[in-house]
Parts: structure tokens; sequence; C-alpha cells
């Protein structure tokens, strides 16, 4: 059987018990999708204390309105849509203001193979942190669609319903954002 409808019929099985009034089920749930719901968060706000108080926000809201939760969606983009509403709502209210920068990213990279040797995995470590910050010089909307494309692995319709825009504009996003690190990152050719 395939590992996403397994996690799938999870999700669906502890949002039953939910709503059936076992609320501690829905801890299952946090536990499960905090950290990317976290990082979902942090890319578009891009400050680790804030990014936890809107994951909190995100769960409170999926919890009150766990009701009206669609299960021919999966149970993560639901939450991650509700998650990227609310930190664009934000984003938007501070836009007049200077944005802040993190020094740590999340890691969402894959660990260099444990057999590569020391030059092999220090062309990878300078490699990764030069696409983290590559990535982090994208436009807003340029580094939230290719966030949840590559980093949460949305669908395109996913994403041009989380974000509220079509999939034609998530498309020309996302083909942008992948010319730009592209170009910015031609000199990497062996790993990008």
């Amino acid at each position: 059987m395939d590992p996403d409808s397994n996690q799938a019929s999870d999700d669906v099985s502890a949002i039953a018990r939910v709503l059936a009034g076992e609320r501690e089920a829905f801890r299952g749930l946090v536990e499960k999708y905090q950290r990317r719901v976290y990082c979902g968060a942090l890319r578009i706000v891009r400050d680790p204390d804030e990014a936890e108080d809107l994951a909190q926000e995100a769960f409170v809201k999926a919890f009150t309105n766990l009701s009206r939760y669609d299960p021919r969606w999966a149970f993560s983009t639901w939450l991650l849509t509700i998650v990227t509403r609310t930190a664009l709502n934000v984003a938007r209210a501070r836009r007049g203001q200077a944005s802040r920068r993190i020094e740590d990213l999340p890691e969402p990279f894959e660990p260099v193979e444990p057999g590569a040797g020391p030059r092999d995995r220090a062309a990878r470590n300078e490699w990764a942190e030069r696409l983290r910050k590559e990535i982090d010089a994208l436009s807003e909307g340029m580094r939230l669609v290719f966030g949840l494309r590559y980093e949460d692995g949305l669908s395109i319709e996913e994403i041009a319903k989380a974000t509220r825009s079509t999939v034609s504009a998530v498309k020309v996003a996302l083909h942008r954002a992948r010319k730009i690190l592209k170009e910015r990152l031609k000199e990497f050719s062996d790993f990008a």
C-alpha cells in the first residue's frame, strides 16, 4: 500500500476521533506536522519567534475549523494552506516595515553521502549555503511558491489554492525562480 495513502488514512482517522470528542487525538496531528507548519510560516515572515506564534495560530485555526476540513484534500495541504494564508496576512500588514532576516534557516537539504570525501563534503556544504542565500534573496512571492513546491511537496494546484493565486501565476513564479537560481548558481553546475 502507498505510504502517502496510509498517512492520509491515519490523518482522517485522527480527525474523525477529534470530531467525535477525543480532543487529545489532535495532539498527534500537531506533533506530526509542527515542523512543516513552522517552516511554512518562517519562509514567509522570516522571523523564528513570529513563525512559532503563527504556527500555533494555524493549529488553533485548524482545530476550531476541523469540521470544515474536506477529506478530498490531504490534511497536510489544508494545514499548510491555513498557515500560508495566516502568515501572508501578517506579512502584508507589516509590508511598510523593513523586512527582518534570519541567520539560521531550517536545513531543507539532504545530508552529504556518508562515503563522500572531505572535498566533496566541503563543496556540497558551500553549494547548500549558497543555495540557501539565493533562495532567501528571491522575491517574497517566488520564495513562497518555491518553498511550497520543493520543500513541502505541494502540487501546482495546491499552491494556487493555498496562495489564492492562479495555476498559471504559480507556474510563472516557479519558472522564474528556477531560472534565477540556475543563473546565480551556474558555477556549481555539478550540484544544481
